[in-house]
């Protein structure tokens, strides 16, 4: 039989041919060639933590996992690639939102039920003292001291928040570092609210909702949600003549290790941390859109 290959115009023509044959070498150069190494963004951690006490710290850690959706954007990345360790919030969630202690506003006093102005003023700021005290302040973050924030506390509720900050529930009445791990030097993104009303039994309460973000020391990270750690927290205090008497509270971490979150701790996210993803709920959540409720509960798994 004959081959219709061997007439074939194309196999005859000599130009053809060494253009081809041009052609085969240089793919087979490409194949040799090493390719770039392609980084694959961890779906950022959820984690619910969900206590309501009666007789403070009897909740229970609950844990969620979300999708925030496509790999990471440019608008994401740290610039040049790298942490710009003077301005760590570049390209986060909390970019644009007030360093440390000027993120927690105290609102103007009006009188509340049978509460003067000056009364409803002077609970604003014994709890704009105490979130700092346990939230922002250096010593607190750094060296994991948190006498200012104990020392504002009423003397009932004080050795049960220095028990409850040494185990799983601590991150609902500060914020509590891992061991092992360090904050950039500069202080934390911070926005949201307070508001006081009336509580049960007649007594003054103030209703606190704020977002506290951090940046960690993690070398080579490349993306904002391997360095920056968010907590939200819906926190109630009772306003009583010898101090705050923290009486709920209810929050979420974004972007965190599920480990540490387990001990209480506060870390960035690890190669360990593995979460499970509710294809439902593949929506970016902002920690500081505060006009949004809480999230509901979900899983984390850690491997």
């Amino acid at each position: 039989m004959r081959d219709p290959l061997a007439d074939h115009p194309d196999l005859t023509d000599e130009a053809w041919i060494r253009e081809a044959t041009k052609r085969a070498r240089r793919a087979a150069r490409a194949d040799r060639a090493p390719r770039p190494r392609r980084v694959r963004r961890r779906p950022s951690a959820l984690v619910v933590v969900g206590v309501v006490t009666a007789m403070l710290l009897a909740g229970a850690v609950v844990f969620r996992a979300d999708l925030f959706g496509d790999p990471v954007a440019a608008a994401d990345r740290a610039p040049s690639g790298r942490v710009d360790r003077e301005r760590p919030f570049v390209g986060s969630l909390a970019e644009a939102r007030p360093d440390g202690a000027a993120g927690i506003v105290v609102p103007v006093a009006a009188p509340v039920g049978a509460y003067s102005a000056e009364e409803v003023a002077a609970a604003y700021s014994a709890v704009r003292d105490l979130l700092i005290a346990g939230r922002v302040d250096g010593r607190a973050l750094n060296e994991g001291r948190f006498d200012a924030l104990l020392a504002g506390l009423t003397p009932e509720s004080r050795e049960h928040v220095r028990k409850g900050l040494a185990g799983r529930s601590a991150l609902a009445w500060a914020t509590v570092i891992e061991p092992g791990v360090r904050l950039l030097p500069v202080p934390p993104k911070v926005d949201g609210a307070m508001v006081a009303t009336v509580g049960d039994g007649g007594r003054l309460v103030v209703d606190t909702d704020y977002t506290f973000a951090y940046a960690f020391d993690v070398p080579g990270a490349l993306t904002v949600d391997e360095y920056v750690a968010m907590l939200r927290y819906q926190v109630r205090f009772t306003v009583t003549d010898t101090g705050l008497h923290p009486t709920s509270a209810e929050g979420y971490a974004l972007a965190m290790s599920c480990a540490a979150m387990a001990r209480g701790r506060l870390a960035p996210l690890t190669p360990d941390d593995v979460t499970l993803v509710d294809p439902a709920s593949a929506t970016r959540i902002d920690p500081f859109d505060h006009t949004q409720p809480l999230p509901d509960t979900g899983s984390c798994r850690v491997e």
